[in-house]
């Protein structure tokens, strides 16, 4: 038996969707709700993303390099970059491990 959405959840779903409030669901919200945010395919995601902007998901980062990438076409300020990667950087080594940058992302994301 098929349950139909009350109005009330279907306006909530539809505002869930709507990232950028416009009113309309476009192409960019329809993607972001169709991806799969559970905690192992965002690791695997960040196993694509680091290996195809570095050599391997094994080797760390200089945090130096990762403030060039982030900070490319001043975007985000240094500053903030640097007190970010200062807080992913446990081991204060001035490189970020894969699992530095994921654990990071997925605490503040509160993935499941």
């Amino acid at each position: 038996m098929e349950e139909e959405l009350s109005e009330e959840e279907l306006d909530e779903l539809f505002r869930n969707v709507d990232m950028d409030n416009s009113g309309e669901i476009d192409y960019m919200d329809f993607l972001v709700a169709s991806i799969d945010t559970s905690k192992k395919s965002f690791i695997t995601y960040c196993h694509e993303a680091f290996n195809l902007f570095f050599n391997s998901s094994e080797d760390p980062i200089e945090t130096q390099e990762l403030i060039e990438i982030l900070c490319k076409g001043k975007f985000l300020k240094e500053e903030l970059v640097k007190d970010i990667l200062e807080q992913i950087d446990q081991d204060k080594s001035n490189s970020v491990t894969f699992s530095e940058l994921v654990e990071a992302f997925i605490t503040n994301l509160d993935l499941e």
